[in-house]
């Protein structure tokens, strides 16, 4: 029986038939590629930062941002990424400190951010009561 393909280059089976194949298959290809880059950083005296690594990796951020989504890879990319958060974190107490503070918001907002949104009882809205005790009021 021959294969059916539609004009959305789509299998019979459903599976897209489009599409770069993934340049990495098992987080075991990218662990050395990821432990020699932190090595060279330390040998050069280089920070480590996120565009670094995905460079190292050969692909941009967010190719690297979609592999950290993949099951497969989310426990690799999610370490180096900290390691990368704990070496800006240490220059919190330089004199860098205004630099790496920046790069930190912006790789870990959820964690560090300058503003808090508050709420009321279950996620609803503040409500704010006031008792006249002055008659000047």
């Amino acid at each position: 029986m021959t294969k059916k393909y539609n004009y959305k280059h789509q299998k019979s089976d459903g599976k897209n038939d489009t599409g770069r194949p993934p340049k990495y298959n098992h987080p075991s290809e990218i662990q050395p590629i990821i432990d020699k880059y932190f090595e060279d950083c330390n040998i050069n005296n280089e920070p480590y930062t996120i565009t670094g690594l995905a460079l190292s990796l050969r692909m941009d951020r967010g190719m690297l941002e979609d592999y950290a989504r993949k099951k497969e890879f989310c426990h690799t990319i999610k370490q180096a990424r900290t390691k990368v958060i704990a070496y800006a974190e240490k220059h919190l107490y330089s004199k860098h400190m205004v630099g790496a503070l920046f790069h930190i918001k912006n790789l870990a907002p959820d964690y560090f951010k300058d503003r808090y949104e508050h709420t009321g009882k279950d996620g609803g809205p503040l409500v704010v009561k006031f008792n006249k005790t002055d008659e000047k009021l």
